[in-house]
């Protein structure tokens, strides 16, 4: 697992995520809320239907996203990377992982380009806007718990 500290600057990153185009799995078009990234911290995690770590990493963040749900201060936003999957095969496979997840499908892998995704899966967290952490991987050897405890610390941050 390997944290990438580079900087994107706040006002980069809002734009990078309106002028992408995302699809939910019922093929509508939808965006992520200014909210999610003026007075929320939000997790994104950049991920592909045959990446098994991303598929792993699941689990945890529905256990992430089931706690943050209680304080309101977070969200948690899994993107597929729409150049590598196509959107059916997202749809597909969609059906079988944690249903409290809210997927998106990043048409043409616009976002995912534009945020330069290194590797998979490839987590970045927001705080208000600005990048506060990237994560490219997920250890296996890592406890579920403890990944979920460090990023709730993180989501929960009311700085």
């Amino acid at each position: 697992m390997e944290v990438n500290n580079d900087n994107l600057e706040k006002s980069d990153i809002s734009t990078l995520m309106y002028q992408a185009e995302f699809l939910n799995i019922d093929s509508l078009p939808v965006s992520i809320p200014k909210s999610y990234l003026k007075d929320k911290n939000l997790l994104i995690d950049f991920w592909y239907i045959k990446c098994s770590p991303c598929l792993r990493k699941m689990v945890p963040l529905a256990a992430v996203k089931m706690r943050i749900g209680k304080t309101g201060t977070g969200e948690v936003i899994l993107i597929n990377d729409g150049s590598i999957d196509s959107f059916s095969t997202f749809k597909k496979a969609v059906s079988g992982l944690p249903k409290n997840l809210q997927y998106l499908y990043d048409v043409n892998g616009k976002l995912t380009k534009s945020v330069n995704v290194t590797g998979y899966p490839y987590e970045i967290v927001l705080h208000r806007g600005e990048v506060v952490r990237k994560l490219v991987g997920f250890n296996k050897g890592e406890t579920d718990d403890l990944y979920i405890d460090e990023v709730l610390e993180m989501l929960n941050n009311k700085k």
